[in-house]
């Protein structure tokens, strides 16, 4: 259930921070990254229940998974807040301009002939 909401509120923000003129190549890449992690993260899980269980010496280690998934959500908290006040110093709701857009382009194309 977690997972589906954190997948719903995603969209929009990807709407708001990824450049309008190169949406697709960075939604693009964002799967791509998405994959990669999942695939990782799920070999990495593997390791680790093997290491917690080894030998059968604890019945009741899949109780770890709880710590595994808590240790790599704070983690994504903090990603999550690191990207949220890098928006709100690039602007925010009211004037936001993503890093790399033809926007930003012709703004410092602005700035560096008035200087």
């Amino acid at each position: 259930m977690i997972f589906a909401l954190l997948g719903a509120a995603e969209i929009p923000m990807y709407i708001v921070i990824f450049p309008k003129d190169k949406f697709g190549q960075f939604c693009s890449c964002n799967g791509m990254m998405k994959s990669v992690a999942i695939l990782l993260s799920a070999f990495g899980a593997g390791l680790f229940m093997d290491y917690v269980t080894a030998n059968n010496t604890d019945k009741f280690a899949f109780r770890w998974l709880y710590a595994w998934g808590g240790v790599f959500q704070g983690a994504a908290v903090f990603c999550l807040v690191a990207v949220y006040l890098l928006w709100k110093k690039r602007g925010g709701d009211a004037g936001y301009v993503a890093p790399g857009s033809a926007i930003e382009k012709e703004m410092l194309a602005r700035a560096g002939a008035v200087a």
